[in-house]
């Protein structure tokens, strides 16, 4: 709003989880890809006839949505890395030494898996009895399918 933006569409669609890869594994799927061409066209109507007379747009939810936690989960490397620091320039937390690859600073870690899903050789993972405990009770809770939301 301070950029002068006017918010006139919210949608929360559902992708695989990052960390435990079995909740909502393979989506967004072919259903997921059709409510985001529906939201699209709505979208695209609401453009048509917006004015400045048009209400602002009420979202539901908290801010911050949700109090980062010290998740004990931090990722590894196995031997099949190269050294390549594609996990060091995708990290967002700088937590990861392009000349040390190998290495994941825990203290600086946020735990967002973007190095797993970076490596081309599949050398970054997460495990250990934390991880699969953690991942059996979190399956559990969520294996429900959530569908899409939006708010216009």
């Amino acid at each position: 709003k301070e950029q002068g933006f006017v918010v006139i569409a919210s949608a929360a669609f559902i992708g695989e989880h990052s960390i435990f890869t079995e909740v909502a594994h393979s989506r967004p799927d072919e259903q997921d890809i059709h409510k985001m061409k529906e939201f699209t066209s709505l979208c695209v109507s609401k453009l048509t006839t917006f004015s400045k007379t048009t209400p602002l747009l009420s979202v539901p939810g908290n801010s911050p949505y949700k109090i980062p936690a010290d998740i004990p989960l931090k990722p590894k490397t196995n031997s099949k890395c190269i050294n390549c620091g594609i996990c060091a320039k995708i990290c967002p937390a700088s937590a990861i030494d392009a000349k040390t690859p190998k290495k994941t600073d825990k203290k600086k870690c946020i735990t967002c898996t973007a190095c797993i899903t970076a490596c081309p050789q599949n050398a970054r993972y997460l495990g250990g009895i934390i991880y699969k405990i953690a991942s059996k009770k979190f399956t559990k809770t969520n294996a429900a399918r959530k569908e899409p939301v939006w708010f216009l």
